[in-house]
């Protein structure tokens, strides 16, 4: 779990990164906080392993920022 985790913090890197250089920081940073409450609060409504560990990818990937 902490692997799948960690390679969604390196694609939210890479692409959050890139975005926030081309649209502006803020606007940026308030659409991953937003999108991270929401995967937080998937993750305690999934149902199996498989699915746990996708929201868990999304977490990692909006939490870069």
């Amino acid at each position: 779990m902490q692997s799948i985790y960690m390679f969604g913090v390196l694609i939210g890197a890479i692409v959050l990164g890139t975005m926030a250089d081309k649209y502006g920081r803020k606007a940026i940073f308030c659409l991953s906080g937003i999108l991270q409450f929401i995967a937080a609060i998937a993750t305690a409504f999934m149902t199996n392993f498989a699915m746990y560990c996708g929201v868990l990818f999304f977490y990692g990937k909006f939490s870069t920022l």
